[in-house]
């Protein structure tokens, strides 16, 4: 790997949010922004693009991850040095967060860079890296199976997986519960809400009054996604998904510096932290944890995945030290 790196790559201005007296609320109030922008082209400051850029940037963070080159690096360069991957024998498997209302319909495109530069990043190091296509919307059940089927189509030996939000209960049900614990060496967690999110009963209850997720229920979408990850679904959840036997289960958490945070995440971390305390924007700390080996990062819901890390957080160091540990 080439250990030069560019001290000032040409980045575009960061644009900047609009201001509301309202917070910005979750995934459920974002459709009318998703279908009108050509997210990969980078805007020209000051114009209807550059709002449009922030408002995606908003959505990224709640959940909607849509890749877009120019949004990388949007608090500045890079002032660390690359780090190379850890070579593992075993296969690695990628398993993404919950995507929102329309991001799971558009490509398999963007689905695939939710994990930010990390599979190319795996793959320099000789790493066989398999990265999942589930239902970007989907109960936990649903997107368990639909995991399966991706893994068993891709290797018949033995695995480690690593999911992201989400990703990491729907590696944890298919572990349990669809016959995968001899194949999983290594479950990793990354900002999974496995205790659920005050946010996500939040967002339930407010889309609920406002009649939203009523409207929601009449169309195709599995709207149990949602519920899925509220607290007390979790509570059941868990009762009903015990470890397995052989498989390690490793988690990290996050403690994002809230005023590093885009809006969207810095509004949801001063909510949950008055419920639970430290969070990444998305998840506390402590309902992120899970199993005896547990890892702190200091890095908000999207940075843990490679999007937004400006010069505050190496994601190549700290995925590399969670790595060595699969070995």
């Amino acid at each position: 790997r080439n250990k030069s790196v560019n001290p000032s790559p040409s980045v575009p201005p960061s644009p900047t949010c609009r201001k509301s007296r309202r917070p910005m609320p979750l995934q459920l109030y974002f459709t009318p922004f998703i279908a009108s922008t050509d997210y990969r082209k980078p805007p020209s400051k000051g114009s209807r693009s550059s709002f449009d850029a922030g408002v995606i940037r908003g959505i990224q963070a709640a959940g909607i991850f849509i890749p877009t080159s120019h949004c990388h690096q949007p608090f500045g360069p890079l002032s660390y040095q690359p780090v190379n991957a850890p070579k593992l024998d075993t296969p690695i498997v990628l398993a993404h967060g919950m995507l929102g209302l329309l991001q799971g319909f558009f490509s398999e495109t963007r689905i695939k860079h939710y994990f930010h530069g990390i599979p190319e990043w795996l793959r320099e190091a000789g790493n066989e890296v398999i990265v999942t296509l589930v239902p970007g919307i989907g109960s936990i059940e649903r997107r368990a199976e639909v995991l399966r089927k991706n893994i068993l189509a891709a290797t018949k030996g033995p695995i480690h997986v690593i999911g992201h939000s989400q990703g990491g209960l729907d590696s944890r049900h298919m572990i349990t519960h669809l016959d995968m614990a001899k194949r999983v060496r290594s479950l990793t967690t990354i900002g999974t809400p496995h205790r659920g999110s005050p946010i996500a009963d939040w967002g339930v209850s407010t889309a609920d009054k406002a009649g939203v997720f009523q409207l929601i229920e009449k169309t195709t979408m599995d709207t149990q996604a949602f519920l899925d990850l509220r607290t007390e679904n979790m509570a059941a959840f868990n009762e009903s998904t015990p470890d397995m036997e052989g498989v390690r289960y490793y988690s990290v958490t996050g403690a994002g510096d809230p005023k590093k945070m885009i809006p969207t995440l810095r509004w949801c971390h001063n909510y949950i932290v008055k419920q639970e305390g430290a969070n990444d924007g998305l998840v506390s700390t402590a309902s992120a944890k899970w199993g005896k080996d547990v890892t702190e990062w200091p890095a908000d819901h999207a940075n843990q995945i490679g999007l937004f890390c400006g010069d505050h957080f190496d994601w190549e160091a700290h995925w590399a030290k969670m790595l060595e540990r699969l070995e």
